[in-house]
This record gives C-alpha cells, structure tokens and sequence, in this order.
C-alpha cells in the first residue's frame, strides 16, 4: 500500500496532521497498489478550487474501484506547506505561481499582467510545450511536481468612490495587492500605488478609507464582502489569479506509470471543471453586483496591455529572452505551434 495519509480526521489540528503524514514510511509503488491522497487547502468548502478537488476525488474512486482514494480538507490553515511537501510531507498542496517562482523565477510569467490575450491563451500556453517544458523546469528545481496549473479566477478591481478606467485616473489610487512581486507589478500597469495589505483587513481598510480599492477574483470579492464597500467594479481582467495542486518530486515517481497517468488525467479534468463553475459564477457576478447598485466600468485594455510590455521587458533577464515571446506566439487553435528551446 502506497499512502500519502494517516488516519487522522478532519478535525485534528493542521500540526498534527502534517506530522502524521510526514512520519509514514516511504515504499515503492506498482500496479494495482492501493494509493491513498490526502489534500489539504485553506480555501472555504463553496470554492471553486475545493468543489473541483472533490470531483478529482470522485473521478479516481470511480475509475478504479476505489484503489486510488483523496481526501480533501477545506478551510484549514497550512502555514509552511509547501516547505514542508518539498520536505518530504506525503500530501498535496495547492499554491500559486508565487509559490513555485520561489524556486524556479520564470514561473511568475504564469501570473505577469496582461501576459494572456484570454483564458484560452492561458490554458494554450499551459498544455504547449514551452508551457510543458516550464512545468519540469519548475520541478527540477524546486522537487515539487504539479499535476495541473488551474486558475482561481480573472482578478479585477472594485473601488470605493474614484471612477477610474485609465492610468491617468488610477494614478491616485491606493490599491490594496498581496506582497508577490506580479501583484506590485500590475498595480503599476493600472497606473494605481500599489498598497500591501494583509487579506483580513481588507474589508476594515475599504471601510475606513485607508486604501481606495482592491484587486480579488470575483468570486473572492462576493465570498469576503469587499464589493459593499465600493461604488465602482472596473472590469480590469489584469492578472489570472493561478492555483496548482503539488506533491514532493520524489515521493510522485515512487507512483507507478499508470497511476501517475490516472492521476493527472483527474486532475486535469478537475482543472477544466474547474474553469467551468468558476467562468459560470463571474458572469453571474457581474449582473449580481450591477443589480445591487455597484457600477460596471469596462475600460480599455489595450492601454494596460501596451503599458505591461514594459514590465515584462524588466524581467527578461530573469525569465530568459525567448520566454515571452514563445508564451506570446501560443495559438489558441492548436497546441502544436511552439517548440522547445
């Protein structure tokens, strides 16, 4: 039997769980070896990302009878995670491109502003093979294998009281963003000052005026309750928030090669059922938040999309030369347009 689980609950504290996990020993793995998975994740059971890591879990239980199970751990805090997954913790994690450009810097490509033309490009980009050959770069250098990249939704902007579609009108804005550098980096795209601010006190900061606004997916927005204090929703599409689900690098190839096929096959029919709901819910949104008073403002992209080739310029010698232009040549009509490097 190959496990990445104990046999603790729900319940148990995030410490305890990760140490039992940590603790199981490491054998090899062969056809038709049992393959338990556990995922755990900070996000809220209604999320996306967790509806979708429950349908992964119903595509292996039913394809194989119930010899490859998973089971998934909503809103559970997991300080340290993916240290400790690279560590040699038997569990999956779910990060964003943040998270592996700690090891392997190209990586923030996948969350640069304005870097995709849509969602398709994104997901072209990610099945070609510079998309491919990315993702294995990424786990030689940081021993994290990634079955699937998914997102968590196109981050757009809400502000309180300042209509603004244009850097020049942004250009007084304080605009809540996480400390990843791509986040600092597109608020600057916007025109707006970039404003660090820890996720909880969002909601007090719009309240009291402290910042002007903030960036979040629309389903985040709806889930924290950041729109009631903002008159504007500024239709920005400026990053694709990403989300992927990691394993240790080594404890991955102890699985067999059929299984490690299973495997990611869910998963990415996990991803695209997740692009599904979550395309769903922010067309939903977008009248929802129109109906309750808010203000749709659908500024001119290109203005930002012409002002962020300027910053992937600065990143050329991290990234490499090539790589935004091979990510900008990906065609959206077949995953057979690019070539390795």
């Amino acid at each position: 039997i190959w496990t990445l689980r104990s046999t603790t609950t729900r319940f148990v504290t995030a410490a305890i769980a990760l140490l039992s996990v940590s603790m199981i020993t490491a054998i090899g793995c062969s056809r038709g070896d049992t393959v338990t998975l556990l995922v755990r994740h900070n996000a809220p059971p209604e999320q996306p990302q967790h509806r979708a890591l429950l349908h992964v879990a119903n595509l292996l239980a039913s394809r194989t009878d119930g010899r490859i199970t998973m089971e998934v751990i909503a809103s559970l805090p997991v300080p340290g995670q993916i240290e400790s997954i690279r560590a040699g913790s038997r569990e999956i994690g779910m990060t964003g491109a943040q998270g592996i450009a700690d090891f392997y810097p190209p990586f923030a490509v996948f969350e640069a502003p304005y870097m995709f033309r849509d969602l398709d490009h994104f997901y072209a980009t990610i099945r070609s093979p510079i998309g491919q050959r990315i993702l294995r770069e990424a786990e030689d250098a940081s021993n994290l294998h990634a079955m699937d990249v998914w997102h968590q939704g196109v981050r757009q902007v809400t502000l309180r009281d300042i209509p603004a579609q244009t850097p020049a009108e942004f250009g007084s804005v304080k605009l809540r963003i996480p400390g990843a550098v791509m986040f600092v980096e597109a608020a600057k795209v916007l025109g707006a000052l970039p404003t660090t601010m820890a996720f909880e006190n969002v909601n007090l900061g719009l309240r009291s005026a402290i910042i002007d606004g903030q960036e979040n997916p629309l389903p985040t927005i709806k889930a924290m309750g950041f729109h009631q204090y903002c008159t504007y929703l500024v239709l920005t599409n400026h990053i694709i928030g990403t989300i992927l689900p990691v394993i240790n690098g080594d404890h991955w190839r102890e699985l067999s090669p059929e299984d490690q096929e299973l495997i990611t096959q869910a998963f990415r029919e996990g991803g695209e059922y997740n692009r599904r709901i979550i395309e769903e819910e922010e067309a939903r949104l977008v009248d929802e938040f129109a109906a309750e008073g808010m203000i749709v403002l659908r500024p001119d992209l290109n203005v930002f999309r012409e002002r962020a080739k300027r910053t992937w310029l600065g990143f050329r010698e991290l990234w490499g030369d090539s790589l935004v232009a091979r990510i900008q040549a990906v065609s959206t009509h077949s995953m057979d347009t690019d070539s390795e490097y």
